[in-house]
C-alpha cells in the first residue's frame, strides 16, 4: 500500500468519524433544545396558573365582601379641580391608590394604563380606572413624574389623604372595585397582571354581571310596587303616589 493511499484511507476514516460525531452532537443538541423548550413551556403554564389563581381569589372574594356606599369625600383632578366618586356613577370603577416611592405601584400603574388602552380598543366605555396619588401636593410635579414614566392614565390627587383614610387604606398599592351604583364591592392589596386576557375577561364578566343584577333588582322592586298599587283602594293610591314623589325629591 502506497503512502498516498494510506493517507486517503486515514482521511476517509477521520471524515466518517467526524460526520458521525457531528450527527450525534446535532441529535444531542436537538434533544437539549426540545427539553429546554418543555421546561420553558411548563414554567409559562405554571406562571399563568399562578396569575389566574391570584385573580380568582380577588374576584371570588367579592361574594364574601360586604358592599358599602362610596364615601362623599372629594379629591382633586390633575388640573386641581375637585371631584368625587359619585361623579363616576353608571360606570364600573377600578379605584387604585399608589405612591411614587412604591416601585410595585409604578409597575401596576403602567399595567393599568395598558388595561385601559385594551378596554377602549374593545369599545368598552363603561369601565373607568381612577388612580389616586397619596404623596403629591402639586399637580404640576405629578404631571412631570407621569410624563417621565410615560404613563398616560389620568392621575388624581388626595393631598390630605382624606379619601384614603375614609377607606382605611393602610398599604400601597391598594385597590377597590366600585359598581355602577356607587357601592364598593371589594378591596385588594396585591400585585395583579392587569393586561392578561384572563384578567380582562374577568373584569368584563364582573361588570356585566353586576349590571344585570342591578337591573333584575330594579325590575323586582318595580313589580312589587306595581302589585302594591293594584291592591290599594283608589283613595289610598293617590296618597301612596304622593309619598313616592316626596321620596324621589328627597
Amino acid at each position: 500500500m502506497t503512502f498516498s493511499l494510506r493517507k486517503v484511507i486515514i482521511a476517509s476514516v477521520f471524515y466518517i468519524y467526524l460526520l458521525t460525531f457531528c450527527n450525534n452532537s446535532l441529535e444531542i443538541l436537538s434533544i437539549k433544545n426540545a427539553f429546554a423548550e418543555q421546561i420553558i413551556l411548563k414554567n409559562k403554564e405554571f406562571r399563568r396558573s399562578q396569575i389566574e389563581e391570584k385573580i380568582d381569589v380577588i374576584f371570588n372574594n367579592i361574594f364574601l365582601f360586604s358592599p358599602f356606599l362610596e364615601p362623599k369625600i372629594s379629591f382633586l383632578k390633575p388640573e386641581g379641580e375637585q371631584i368625587a366618586l359619585s361623579d363616576f356613577r353608571k360606570k364600573f370603577v377600578i379605584l387604585y391608590f399608589w405612591s411614587s416611592w412604591c416601585n410595585s405601584c409604578v409597575s401596576q400603574i403602567k399595567k393599568l394604563d395598558e388595561l385601559l388602552d385594551e378596554l377602549r380598543y374593545r369599545n368598552i366605555e363603561d369601565v373607568e380606572i381612577i388612580i389616586i396619588s397619596s404623596d403629591f401636593k402639586n399637580p404640576e410635579k405629578l404631571k412631570r413624574t407621569l410624563e417621565k414614566a410615560k404613563i398616560k392614565l389620568k392621575t388624581y390627587l388626595d393631598p390630605k389623604n382624606e379619601l384614603a383614610q375614609s377607606l382605611q387604606v393602610k398599604n400601597l398599592p391598594t385597590g377597590f372595585f366600585i359598581d355602577k351604583s356607587g357601592y364598593i364591592i371589594n378591596s385588594f392589596s396585591t400585585v395583579i397582571e392587569w393586561r392578561t386576557p384572563y384578567t380582562i375577561e374577568k373584569i368584563i364578566a364582573l361588570k356585566d354581571q353586576l349590571a344585570n343584577n342591578t337591573q333584575n333588582q330594579n325590575a323586582e322592586t318595580n313589580n312589587a310596587e306595581q302589585k302594591h298599587d293594584e291592591s290599594l283602594p283608589e283613595s289610598d293610591i293617590i296618597q301612596f303616589s304622593k309619598q313616592k314623589k316626596v321620596k324621589l325629591i328627597n
